[in-house]
């Protein structure tokens, strides 16, 4: 049988959430996929709990890396399924995730990319925030900001064959230098309307302090990088259009998803 799904865990020393993350996997209702997991080499808990999931897993290895761009381009190197997407170890993959993003590809066969919207948790899987993001052209993404969650985005193996591997110097938004090389390939991104991850808030995540509006120098410098590598120049116009979009859409939908499920555990959630 085809692999439709591989998916791609990257961890390292994420011990405390990292079961969790497998079992956001191997939960799904959908089961035409691969799991492959990319550690490090952690020295906490993390091996074990891998080598406990095993026979859940196409391939594994725990060794030092570059970092996640290698860890990610190790991963996918093992990679036979038809489409692509990673889990941090210590994000979650929602219910029926895979079985979402297999019904947008059968409904919208010309589409090879596509984002469901984004849960975010703290480190006790409390929801915090759900947020949907609008519907934008490739115009808008490559002119304005590039708002396309990381983990459970789909894209056909042919994308990442033209347009990948990771750039290993990259460590905060090789995510995005990888989402502007499909859009200057020619490539459109298909919303999801559903969510299908959920993104953990906690301390020791990198990505945390950009979100709160503290990016760090490495994270600022690389932005520049990112865009001048891309020819990516943004526009104040297309922003102050997706600030419009967000004032309209966004922020009301997510509004009313926020107070249905904030406050309560993520495994509330059963689409």
């Amino acid at each position: 049988m085809i692999v439709l799904f591989s998916i791609v865990i990257v961890n390292y020393n994420s011990g405390e959430y990292l079961e969790q993350a497998i079992q956001s996997v191997i939960k799904q209702t959908y089961n035409n996929y691969e799991l492959i997991i990319v550690d490090g080499g952690s020295t906490d808990n993390s091996v074990d709990i891998i080598k406990n999931y095993s026979e859940n897993l196409t391939w594994w290895v725990s060794e030092p890396d570059k970092g996640q761009s290698d860890a990610f381009n190790k991963g996918f190197s093992h990679a036979s399924g038809d489409y692509y997407v990673w889990l941090n170890a210590d994000d979650l993959m929602l219910p029926k995730t895979l079985e979402i993003i297999y019904s947008y590809i059968k409904k919208y066969p010309k589409y090879k990319w596509f984002a469901p919207n984004t849960i975010y948790i703290d480190k006790d899987n409390i929801i915090w925030m759900a947020y949907k993001t609008p519907s934008y052209g490739k115009y808008v993404l490559r002119h304005g900001n590039i708002e396309i969650g990381s983990p459970s985005t789909f894209f056909h193996r042919s994308l990442y064959e033209k347009c990948g591997p990771f750039v290993e110097d990259y460590h905060n938004l090789m995510d995005i230098d990888l989402w502007l090389k499909f859009i200057n390939a020619g490539y459109v991104l298909k919303r999801v309307n559903e969510f299908g991850w959920a993104f953990r808030h906690h301390e020791a995540s990198k990505t945390s302090s950009s979100l709160k509006g503290n990016p760090s120098e490495s994270f600022l410098k690389e932005r520049l990088l990112v865009r001048k590598a891309n020819n990516c120049h943004p526009s104040f116009g297309i922003r102050a259009y997706q600030k419009i979009r967000k004032v309209l859409y966004s922020y009301p939908i997510s509004y009313y998803y926020t107070k249905k499920f904030g406050g309560n555990n993520i495994y509330i959630i059963e689409q």
